[in-house]
């Protein structure tokens, strides 16, 4: 990473440390932020659901899934990296679908990162060969695994590492998404949309 782009990824990440801070002294803030079925008239829980977590040990350990995935991200798609619209849109998008569960509640990253493996792994079965596609056919079947293993149609299930219930429903979740989207983005490069519209970050 550049360094024009690593000061603005730190900044980014400092203030989401201090954000799941504040949310963790005060469990009102938690509330308001974290997604449930009332997002429908308070949508910037669809958003906001992302980036708070329940606990320090839960934020850890998805800033250290996050740290991995933006690697993988990168190796799949070097300079054309898709812009920051791709992962809005698909926070957006996961934070409407969770509509169709039947959580009470969801607060985390977890999700979201399903979906970015699964897109990137669709960017490598759909935009490489060899070795590399093999690596997505791999990476693709070992995240459905890993969704099928946690019984997705169990929504939630308790965790023992964390100590506390993970909504395995919004993994499997995450994942469709990644899917969808890795496909809808191999179609629009397939069809000749500019390169200047999907790559930045």
């Amino acid at each position: 990473m550049s360094a024009g782009r690593a000061a603005p990824a730190a900044g980014a990440l400092v203030a989401l440390a201090l954000l799941n801070v504040a949310a963790w002294g005060s469990p009102a803030l938690l509330e308001a932020l974290r997604w449930t079925p009332a997002a429908a008239g308070q949508p910037w829980r669809y958003l906001s659901a992302h980036l708070v977590h329940l606990t320090p040990l839960h934020w850890a350990g998805n800033m250290a899934g996050l740290a991995v995935v933006a690697v993988f991200l990168r190796s799949v798609f070097g300079p054309e990296l898709p812009s920051w619209r791709w992962a809005l849109g698909g926070a957006l998008a996961l934070g409407v679908s969770l509509h169709a569960t039947s959580l009470g509640s969801y607060a985390g990253l977890s999700a979201w990162l399903h979906g970015a493996v699964a897109f990137a792994a669709i960017g490598l079965l759909a935009g490489a060969a060899g070795r590399r596609r093999l690596v997505g056919v791999a990476v693709l079947a070992g995240l459905l695994v890993k969704c099928l293993l946690e019984r997705p149609w169990v929504p939630v299930a308790d965790d023992a590492f964390y100590d506390m219930p993970v909504a395995v429903v919004a993994h499997a979740l995450g994942c469709a998404l990644g899917i969808a989207g890795g496909l809808v983005y191999r179609l629009r490069r397939g069809a000749g949309t500019p390169a200047a519209t999907d790559a930045g970050g």
